[in-house]
């Protein structure tokens, strides 16, 4: 026999909430709660963890809407389709998306698609803005440790046949940074 084994995500947003309890708690058997946060990784989720872990070998995993997975739409989609690939079956009651999924389908197969293009266009958009403020004169990362004087005094302890270890020591940086400037001398 089939059960139905609830996930309440728990927002800020409380009437949203409660609507999820009152619908979760009128068709499953069992209902877990997880506290939002941005983490989209199945394992590190001790609410979906227990949620997942309670289900036999019949059971299904219900949510409301498939945004209840994580922090939006697309994200959710994500968390779906990773709960799909471990083989846990899911019911979504509400929206668009509402249906049964037990594996990849075409459907699931083009949300896929979505959201690598999503993440591409993401990290398009970083990598613009960071060349932008490269253009207007930001310094990007982490600032270097070597500036001129630091690297020709290395360099000069080096010709003298110093070890790097010692040049380390004496300069003030790691044997990597000392090994670094020597090679790219």
């Amino acid at each position: 026999m089939v059960r139905f084994v609830g996930l309440v995500r728990v927002t800020n947003v409380a009437d949203e909430v409660e609507h999820q309890r009152a619908t979760l708690f009128s068709v499953c058997a069992q209902v877990f709660e997880e506290e939002a946060s941005r983490r989209l990784l199945i394992r590190s989720r001790p609410g979906l963890q227990a949620a997942v872990g309670a289900l036999g070998t019949d059971d299904v995993l219900v949510i409301v809407r498939v945004k209840h997975l994580a922090q939006n739409f697309v994200d959710g989609w994500r968390v779906l389709l990773d709960l799909l690939r471990q083989g846990t079956p899911v019911r979504v009651l509400e929206g668009s998306d509402a249906g049964s999924y037990r594996a990849e389908s075409e459907f699931s197969a083009n949300a896929r698609e979505i959201t690598r293009m999503e993440a591409k266009m993401r990290s398009d958009d970083i990598k613009r803005g960071m060349e932008d403020a490269r253009q207007r004169g930001s310094v990007i990362g982490r600032p270097r440790v070597v500036d001129e004087e630091v690297r020709l005094a290395i360099l000069s302890h080096r010709h003298e046949g110093t070890s790097l270890r010692s040049i380390a020591r004496n300069v003030g940086v790691s044997v990597g940074t000392v090994h670094a400037v020597v090679a790219n001398a």
